[in-house]
Order: structure tokens, then C-alpha cells, then sequence
């Protein structure tokens, strides 16, 4: 009886650790959704905002803020083209964030792929 609860036991906390693992490793690998609600929270909240939180000259008068300034901002995102969108061109390059670590291939990804479907506020 003890030998057949200490195994069911091992079984499901091992089970347990195996999901809870492997759901770690994918959010440090940056895994992110091609929504802007994904994009925005771990990406520009995550790794632009400390500099483009509005835009000035120190930062290319880039201001990341909200997805109206976003999208407002000349140049940086164009619809339906990643390369065209300077805020893909820069961080595909590895140039963004400055001083930081270029984002993952799936990040970037996401990226590309948010704005390739319009780069729609969802």
C-alpha cells in the first residue's frame, strides 16, 4: 500500500516538474505570440521601453509607449512589411536593443510575423 502511494506520488510530481519545466524554458527562450499584446509585453515593455518610453533625439524620436504612438511614429512600423519597418530592420540587424541582448529568433520572428498580418492592435 505505502509502495504503490510513494510511486503514484513520485509520478505525478515528477510529471508535475517535467510541464512546469519545460513551460520555464520556453518562456526563457523568449517564446512570444504575433499579437501586439504579446509583442508589447515581452519585448517593448520588456527590452525598449527604458529608452523609447517617449519619443526625443536620444532615441530617434522613437516612442514605444502605446500601440497609437507606435504606429504613429514615421517609419518605424510598416504594415504588412518587415522590411520596411524599421523597428523589425533594427532588431533583426541585432542593433536593439542598444546595449542589450539581441532578441531570440522566435521573438524576432513574432515580430516579423505581427507585422506581416497588418500589425493590428490585438
Amino acid at each position: 500500500m505505502k509502495k504503490t502511494f510513494f510511486t503514484g506520488a513520485f509520478v505525478f510530481l515528477s510529471t508535475f516538474l517535467f510541464f512546469y519545466c519545460a513551460k520555464q524554458v520556453d518562456k526563457d527562450t523568449g517564446s512570444t505570440s504575433a499579437t501586439f499584446s504579446s509583442i508589447n509585453s515581452n519585448i517593448i515593455q520588456a527590452k525598449c521601453i527604458t529608452c523609447h518610453a517617449t519619443a526625443n533625439s536620444g532615441n530617434g524620436n522613437v516612442d514605444l509607449s502605446s500601440y497609437a504612438r507606435v504606429i504613429a511614429t514615421a517609419g518605424v512600423f510598416s504594415a504588412s512589411s518587415p522590411t520596411s519597418s524599421k523597428f523589425f530592420t533594427q532588431i533583426n540587424a541585432g542593433l536593439m536593443p542598444l546595449g542589450g541582448s539581441k532578441l531570440s529568433d522566435a521573438q524576432i520572428q513574432a515580430v516579423s510575423d505581427w507585422v506581416t498580418a497588418g500589425a493590428l492592435n490585438n
